[in-house]
């Protein structure tokens, strides 16, 4: 099983390999995820942030777009956002929606808004204050894209996909 994980900001594509995947990491990641698709109300927003697991110091929100099982995840840093990221599972409007928000939060998108990947894919928005960092932005960004692939692939499981 892949996933096509892109980077919004830059146009940047590559595909994820399940193979490479650490499947205790991923299910460290399953209860946040399963409390996130889970059926509940329509653009449902989560009362406070959550600490990232396996990232110490981030926090993570999570925003329902009106298609319920297409998150929003936004993660933070001292709390500033860095990113905001989607997964979309399964191709059809709920994908396409998904692609269309993330591509309006983006500044100097270097992708087509109207050519929306073939699912699985997880979708990634860099925010100023992380493409602004100097120190230590390679490490940061190795941890969230973990992160981010690893709720990906959670998504997949719980869905069945995987």
């Amino acid at each position: 099983m892949t996933f096509e994980y892109i980077t919004m900001n830059t146009g940047h594509r590559t595909t994820k390999e399940r193979r490479d995947a650490i499947s205790a990491a991923i299910w460290d990641i399953k209860p946040l995820v399963e409390n996130i698709i889970e059926p509940l109300p329509t653009n449902y927003r989560f009362p406070r942030t959550r600490g990232v697991p396996g990232v110490t110091g981030y926090k993570v929100s999570c925003a329902r777009t009106a298609k319920a099982r297409c998150p929003i995840f936004t993660i933070y840093e001292r709390g500033g956002p860095l990113v905001d990221f989607g997964v979309a599972c399964v191709d059809g409007e709920a994908a396409t929606y998904l692609w269309d928000s993330l591509h309006s939060l983006a500044r100097d998108v270097q992708l087509d808004a109207d050519l929306a990947p073939v699912a699985p894919w997880c979708a990634v928005v860099m925010h100023a204050e992380l493409l602004l960092r100097t120190e230590d932005q390679a490490t940061i960004l190795g941890l969230l894209e973990d992160f981010e692939c690893r709720v990906t692939w959670a998504m997949l499981d719980i869905l069945n996909r995987a």
